[in-house]
């Protein structure tokens, strides 16, 4: 007894109507009468009556019909799921994101997916790149989108894009009104950083980034929170660095203003375990991978502009 020989007893009961019943499968009249026959024979039972003016069910057929019917469309939509989860257009994706990335790249990501899997479903947890990490071992997430540089060799790590550095101050600063910013500038500042259980290789960054620029970095809090920096922005009370990408154009009570001389970029990437390898994860992968592209042709045409 094989599954397309159930599903065509199934049309031929709804239809009770040889012909219709085998154009509705996309199958020959005689192909659709053999399937029945084998079936009958299987069953040692007549499923149907047949006349030259009408077809029937027998009382064992319209037995048999109602206790194959919800087992039959349970496997039809079964192998459907199973085929739009293989197409990752169904499905449910958890992934971990950088708060320095929610306003911009995140954003447009989840909406072209939508567009294209409006059945998927994604998860966003906003994490810091250590959390990422810890929840990407425990399975907590599937794929992480974080800040460069992640030093565990357990896992995956793609490069999707680059971004440069902004310097975050005061609208009313001495700095407010400039076109750019070079770091060393920002010397007698105080900074408010990201804690180093929370993004070390940020922080790290942050510290060698002001190494480089001949000063060290006077750390006036370590604040988990981009909404508390930027608040104590606001209010005059420091400096701080975030990337392009995080830019809050709302805000005039505080501006983004470029670092040149030299431009200091940061790296975007993808986080992922070895063995999670899905068609969901790949889905993610290739959109991210194709939206940092456009990000770096758009930004490089604006630099040669």
């Amino acid at each position: 007894m094989e599954l397309r020989q159930l599903r065509s007893l199934l049309v031929l009961a709804e239809e009770l109507h040889f012909g219709r019943a085998a154009d509705r499968l996309g199958i020959a009249q005689p192909a659709l009468s053999r399937q029945i026959q084998q079936l009958e024979a299987e069953l040692q039972s007549p499923l149907f009556i047949r006349s030259p003016r009408a077809v029937t069910l027998t009382d064992m057929g319209r037995e048999f019909v109602a206790s194959i019917s919800p087992a039959i469309q349970q496997l039809e939509s079964a192998a459907a799921n199973s085929v739009a989860f293989a197409r990752a257009t169904r499905g449910r994706l958890r992934i971990g994101v950088c708060s320095n990335l929610s306003h911009r790249f995140t954003p447009v990501l989840l909406e072209r997916l939508h567009q294209d899997s409006p059945e998927l479903r994604i998860d966003v947890r906003e994490l810091p790149t250590a959390e990422q990490v810890r929840t990407l071992h425990s399975s907590e997430i599937d794929i992480g989108l974080a800040i460069l540089p992640v030093t565990d060799p357990s896992l995956i790590v793609r490069r999707i894009f680059r971004e440069p550095l902004m310097a975050v101050v005061n609208a009313e600063s001495e700095f407010g009104h400039r076109a750019f910013i070079r770091l060393e500038d920002l010397a007698e500042q105080d900074f408010f950083v990201c804690p180093r259980y929370r993004q070390s290789g940020y922080h790290e960054l942050t510290v060698h980034l002001a190494e480089k620029a001949g000063f060290r970095l006077r750390i006036a809090r370590e604040i988990d929170a981009k909404e508390t920096a930027l608040a104590l922005v606001e209010r005059g009370l420091g400096v701080s660095l975030t990337p392009e990408s995080a830019a809050d154009i709302g805000n005039d009570r505080v501006r983004y203003i470029p670092i040149r001389d030299p431009e200091i970029i940061v790296d975007i990437a993808l986080v992922w375990r070895r063995e999670n390898m899905s068609p969901l994860v790949r889905r993610f992968i290739d959109f991210a991978v194709h939206l940092g592209r456009q990000i770096e042709a758009e930004r490089s045409a604006k630099l040669v502009a």
